[in-house]
């Protein structure tokens, strides 16, 4: 017995070749038996085994077209064994000719030979249709076909293929058509950066400096970075500048992460361009320089790196590095904010509420302050809150002003704190609450606002509780700490 697998892409899925064959002179059961199973495109027909041989039909469809192997031949009659010639070389074989060897009569050494010329045969389709290629299992994976691609992967992977092995270690480590299991995933980015396939010498670098799969080590993390960085690999550079400017796996270094930092941008790599401005707007590692600053904002605003197109628009904003442009600064906050960038929408609504390089509109500004405020930007919630609490158009509207005050409240925002207490004490929006109005003006004191009207929610507090109830209030304001959205 013996028998070969085929996993594969395509029409076919998978094809299993089993051979079974049994050579006896002269015994009139002698026969080859090929089972085959396919889930598309391949058929069989068996010619049922009596007085006869036993022979399968099989044949595939690849991309369309059909191809068949051999085809069904039922034995009528016994043929001469001197009839066998004709047929010595398979590129002659016909169906009687298939029949006649395989017959009672058939002879055991064109049995073998035949039976040698399929095995090859099978195994030559095998070799020439089970591997897909690296293109068509991309195809498929970005296709969403997961199940396909993971199977293609690792045939690849395991024919030796680097990309193949860190796909299937992506594959693995984050879970997608499989479980997720990151020791296998590290040993597939092992196998492809042992072969010096720079993003998977990153991702092990990853792998290391988490700690996942493996046990975290900066030491291995930096080694591996440090080889990717050094084929010219962005992404692997950037993290080199990282790697220094925090210390990890090395001492802090700026220079040595300027250094790095410069080389990602030089490759054009948004995050590094970006943190190159920061760095030349900040004098970290370098001179200050806003100038400098601006010009490596706009490389990587123009990838569409959110907070660049900001910072590039707060630099039209004020002049500094560039000429002042108004609307050059509504146009880039504009970009940030429709990526999602809280601060480029709170930025936006400002420009609506004074009427900087668009015109003046407190419903726009309303909306933009809205985007920025749910996503918990606090600066925003405290801006809406004043707008629906001071409008005189159709914004104003005291309810939703106390709800945003309370959330700027609630994550320390000082003035947001005391506006809140006024809502309490003259029951603007909310039902009329001293001690609630003392709490809210008593905490926004204790961080640092000058609370105006303390003196006298004092005096209203101290003519109705006792001082038991005065301590209790401290202890409660001592006691309390924002949340973070």
């Amino acid at each position: 017995m013996q028998g070969f697998s085929i996993s594969m892409l395509g029409d076919i899925k998978q094809i299993t070749f089993l051979f079974i064959f049994e050579i006896i002179p002269g015994n009139q059961h002698s026969a080859i038996n090929l089972a085959s199973r396919s889930t598309v495109g391949a058929h069989q027909t068996i010619v049922d085994q009596g007085q006869r041989s036993l022979i399968l039909v099989i044949g595939c469809r690849i991309k369309g077209r059909h191809y068949p192997l051999t085809s069904p031949s039922a034995c009528s009659k016994r043929t001469s064994t001197e009839r066998f010639g004709p047929y010595s070389n398979v590129a002659n074989f016909r169906l009687n000719g298939l029949a006649e060897i395989f017959s009672d009569k058939g002879h055991s050494t064109m049995k073998f030979y035949f039976l040698t010329c399929l095995l090859t045969l099978a195994l030559a389709a095998e070799a020439a249709i089970s591997s897909p290629t690296l293109d068509e299992v991309n195809t498929a994976y970005e296709a969403k076909d997961y199940p396909a691609s993971l199977t293609g992967y690792a045939k690849l992977a395991e024919d030796g293929n680097a990309v193949a092995q860190n796909k299937l270690g992506e594959m693995y480590a984050n879970g997608v058509g499989t479980s997720k299991d990151e020791q296998r995933a590290v040993s597939w980015y092992r196998k492809a950066a042992e072969q010096g396939l720079a993003n998977a010498q990153q991702n092990l670098a990853v792998m290391y400096g988490k700690g996942k799969g493996v046990p975290q080590d900066w030491q291995q993390a930096l080694a591996w970075n440090r080889k990717a960085a050094e084929q010219g690999y962005a992404l692997a550079q950037f993290v080199m500048g990282v790697m220094y400017e925090f210390g990890h796996g090395v001492s802090k270094e700026p220079a040595q992460a300027i250094s790095w930092y410069r080389r990602a941008a030089d490759n054009g790599f948004a995050r590094a361009q970006y943190r190159m401005g920061t760095a030349a707007a900040d004098g970290w590692g370098m001179p200050e320089d806003a100038q400098q600053a601006v010009t490596w904002y706009r490389k990587a605003a123009e990838q569409g790196h959110a907070n660049a197109q900001l910072e590039l628009g707060l630099a039209f904003a004020s002049g500094d590095g560039i000429p002042k442009d108004e609307q050059q600064a509504v146009s880039w906050y504009r970009k940030a904010a429709a990526q999602g960038s809280a601060r480029g929408q709170f930025s936006l609504a400002l420009a609506y509420v004074n009427g900087t390089g668009v015109p003046r509109d407190e419903e726009e500004a309303s909306t933009w302050y809205r985007k920025a405020a749910e996503q918990g930007y606090v600066d925003a919630q405290y801006n809406l809150g004043v707008l629906y609490a001071s409008s005189r158009g159709p914004t104003k509207d005291e309810k939703q002003a106390v709800k945003w005050y309370r959330r700027a409240a609630d994550q320390g925002d000082a003035g947001a704190q005391y506006n809140l207490s006024l809502m309490y004490l003259y029951g603007r929006g909310v039902p009329q609450d001293i001690q609630q109005a003392y709490f809210w003006c008593l905490l926004s004191s204790f961080r640092g606002h000058k609370a105006a009207t303390l003196s006298r929610l004092l005096a209203s507090f101290d003519s109705n509780e006792t001082d038991a109830a005065h301590e209790k209030m401290f202890a409660k304001v001592k006691a309390w700490v924002p949340r973070t959205e």
